[in-house]
């Protein structure tokens, strides 16, 4: 149809160029003298009503959807005015199928130089474009791989879209397809998508199968392994929110397939977006995470990415320490972008001007840090003062005045007034003469017969001693007889002076009688005088009683005045003394307060000393350990760099003997499942097959795809018989000998790796210069810090030393 002339609904004409392509809809052929648009001319032709649709497309048209979009800007017909025969588009140049991106396989054939961070940033275009289309009032409704593509650049383009939902000015145009791996929960199972009105909420869920295909390696969210009995396709696990890479996945019996990247792999943010998408709570209105939403978070996770590991293709978050990549690799997992290696590495030696032995004399000319320690010596310290002036003396507690002592002296003090002397040495009593009586006083004497009766009794008793102190003596001479003769002839005398001395006794009692009866005047004379005296005796008791009264009430009333006086030198000297005590406590208190201030000064200066002497220790034990570490590394270096060249040569050989194997796992890798149509092998097998990392017919084995949950022994049989047909199809060449691909991928292994070592050993003299001059940066830092802190240590000592004794 090349030179075939059409018209727009404008009426202008329109000229057909080569044709394009062709598909299900039509053939889409270029438009003579415009290279940026393109022609689709519908086969079958559209109904007519379908007119209608592309021009409320046409009305949206502007310069944001057709970036975007191959979005529709005129319609065609074979004279003005007359029946649709197709539409005018941008031309998409330079663009692959989306899949051809996030499948590993196709990606080392059609993307071999892009790496995990160039897929982050196509998911971002991809969402950023469903974000223009929604935007604009329109559902692409029919989401899938076939209508998105990319380019080298990243850039995501829409096709297809006439087959858009648009619903302008109350009019409705719907979508009337859809592929089940995109379709959301809420309308699986459906026979048709006639008559369905599709929301951007159906949208979002398409979208984020597309953005965890990207990132996930070809991987479908709901492609895992089922853990309940029997089989589990994709359509029911959509059906019953079966997200087999989620958090939650054990709930509903599912576990994501293996050698497969997890949600560990992305961020928090995009890992909740993926939770949120696929949740049974997404089916409310407007519940899955928008595109501006995605956006958002892959922009911020792609500025994240980086590497650490050897492989250039491994890129991964910063939130995860060691390459997750590699670790899958552990797991036997293959390389998924070891194309990015081989793309970004010539092949061939390395290179040229690298001397390794002049290398290495520079790295281990490097000295190990300088780590020896000595404590610096203390300076002279300037003693700070001991405050107040006080000496090195501890102060006495100020003593008591004499006022307050008991008795109080001391200079002012008044004497207390004396006891008068008619109180302390009262006059001796008055001697009153009493008189004589008026008669003398008479004595009866004794009879002369009394007075013999007394002698004769007395001379009885001188007898009576005598008679006995003479038997005595003879009884002691042992002459009792004698003896006691004499002590009876004792009995006279003394019966004599017995009754004598009876008689005696008789007559003086009788006298005294008499004596008495004859002084009765006297007697009452002499009591009459006594009583005069002692009358006249007590007047004068009585008025010295008088007189020493009036003195004790005088001195009562002088002591009272002298003890107010007291009172009041005491109160003064209690108010001066308390206040010296005061004083004196609280320069105490303050010499005490200054002594514990050194004190604890002291303690916290060694105590932060000693801390920063350990300090001093680790840092520099950990930077002697660094460079160490560095250097054994390097040294590992050199002796792998040593042997590569041997190994090299012993691996080109091995391939050389393996020409034909080689050649044909080439052939085996170009046959992709996805391009064949293979019996009882539809679009949902061939998703599960790609989610377990089965896309060409070289991934096919008995054992591997017995793995993929619902493939039992006939869908096996069928990939089986398949393999074995692209087999038969295979031509040796023996002239074209190794594959360049594999003479490459050869060459780009060894050279990689020998650049990655020669780069790294070219860096480890300045690694190893950095390392020494960090630490002796950090330790003379460290050292400053330290004298600082002996400084301050001998200061506080000398300050303690300053404390009085007894504080």
């Amino acid at each position: 149809m090349t030179g075939l002339k059409l018209f727009d609904h404008l009426g202008r004409p329109v000229t057909l160029g080569p044709l394009l392509g062709k598909g299900g809809e039509g053939a889409v052929f270029e438009i003579a003298n415009n290279p940026e648009l393109a022609a689709k001319l519908y086969d079958p032709p559209k109904p007519p009503n379908y007119e209608g649709k592309l021009r409320a497309m046409i009305a949206l048209a502007r310069k944001e959807l057709c970036d975007v979009a191959a979005w529709p800007t005129a319609t065609l017909h074979e004279r003005p005015g007359g029946p649709l025969r197709g539409l005018v588009m941008r031309k998409i140049k330079g663009f692959k199928d989306i899949h051809f991106l996030y499948s590993p396989a196709h990606r080392k054939v059609t993307f071999p130089d892009k790496d995990w961070r160039f897929l982050v940033h196509t998911a971002m275009n991809c969402a950023a474009a469903f974000d223009t289309i929604h935007a604009s009032g329109v559902v692409i409704a029919d989401v899938n791989f076939g209508n998105v593509l990319v380019s080298s650049q990243g850039l995501v383009a829409l096709v297809d879209c006439d087959s858009y939902q648009v619903q302008p000015s109350g009019q409705s145009f719907l979508c009337d397809v859809g592929i089940d791996l995109f379709t959301p929960p809420e309308l699986q199972g459906l026979k048709s998508f006639r008559g369905v009105v599709r929301t951007p909420n159906h949208d979002r869920f398409g979208l984020a199968v597309l953005i965890f295909y990207l990132l996930f390696m070809n991987r479908h969210p709901y492609a895992g392994h089922y853990l309940g009995q029997g089989d589990m396709s994709i359509n029911q696990s959509i059906a019953e929110h079966r997200f087999a890479f989620g958090r939650f996945a054990k709930n509903y019996l599912m576990k994501p397939p293996p050698q497969a990247p997890t949600l560990e792999f992305v961020s928090n943010d995009i890992a909740n977006l993926f939770e949120l998408a696929f949740s049974s709570g997404s089916m409310k209105p407007n519940a899955r995470p928008t595109p501006r939403q995605w956006v958002t978070a892959l922009k911020s996770f792609k500025d994240t990415l980086r590497t650490s590991c050897s492989d250039p293709g491994h890129l991964h978050g910063s939130h995860q320490a060691s390459c997750p990549w590699c670790g899958l690799m552990g797991q036997n997992a293959p390389n998924f972008f070891v194309s990015v290696a081989y793309s970004r590495n010539a092949a061939g030696a390395g290179g040229a001007g690298f001397v390794l032995a002049v290398v290495w004399a520079r790295i281990d000319a490097v000295p190990r840090p300088n780590v020896s320690y000595a404590r610096p010596k203390v300076p002279t310290p300037i003693v700070s003062p001991w405050p107040n002036g006080i000496g090195r003396v501890m102060l006495p507690m100020p003593l008591p005045p004499g006022a307050l002592r008991s008795p109080p002296t001391g200079p002012g003090i008044p004497q207390k007034p004396g006891l008068p002397a008619i109180l302390t040495s009262p006059p001796s009593p008055l001697f009153i003469e009493i008189g004589r009586p008026t008669r003398e006083r008479e004595k009866v004497k004794r009879t002369s017969s009394q007075v013999a009766i007394g002698v004769s009794a007395i001379c009885s008793g001188l007898a009576i001693v005598l008679l006995l102190g003479f038997g005595a003596v003879f009884g002691l001479a042992g002459k009792t007889g004698t003896g006691a003769v004499l002590a009876l002839l004792a009995l006279g005398p003394l019966g004599i002076l017995v009754g004598f001395g009876a008689w005696w006794l008789v007559q003086e009692s009788h006298r005294k009688q008499l004596e008495r009866q004859s002084n009765l005047e006297y007697d009452t004379d002499l009591f009459a005088l006594q009583a005069k005296a002692d009358q006249k005796l007590a007047i004068w008791k009585g008025k010295l009683a008088e007189k020493q009264a009036t003195a004790r009430e005088r001195y009562r009333q002088e002591v009272s005045v002298w003890e107010n006086q007291i009172a009041g030198i005491q109160e003064v000297a209690r108010f001066r003394y308390d206040r010296e005590v005061i004083q004196w406590k609280g320069l105490v208190n303050g010499m005490q307060v200054e002594a514990q201030r050194r004190r604890s000064a002291m303690d916290d200066a060694k105590a932060r000393l000693d801390v920063a002497e350990q300090e001093w220790k680790a840092a520099s034990a950990r930077f002697v350990a660094d460079f160490d570490t560095k250097k054994d590394h390097l040294r590992q270096l050199r002796d792998r760099h040593e042997v590569l060249g041997r190994q090299y040569v012993a691996e080109r050989q091995s391939l050389q003997s393996r020409v034909k194997e080689t050649q044909l796992t080439q052939h085996l890798q170009k046959a992709f499942i996805s391009d064949h149509d293979i019996s009882d092998i539809a679009r949902g097998r061939k998703a599960a097959l790609s989610s377990y990392g089965i896309e060409t017919a070289y991934d096919i084995s008995e054992e591997k795809v017995y793995e993929v949950p619902g493939f039992g022994a006939v869908y096996t049989a069928r990939l089986l018989e398949w393999r074995r047909t692209i087999e038969s199809e295979f031509k040796y060449d023996a002239a074209a000998g190794v594959p360049v691909q594999q003479q490459q991928a050869l060459d780009s292994k060894y050279s990689q790796e020998r650049q990655r070592i020669e780069m790294t050993l070219l860096s480890g003299e300045a690694e190893l210069k950095a390392v020494v001059t960090r630490s002796n940066a950090h330790l003379a830092q460290q050292f400053e810090a330290i004298k600082s802190l002996v400084s301050r240590l001998g200061q506080s000592k000398a300050e303690v030393g300053m404390i009085p004794p007894g504080v």
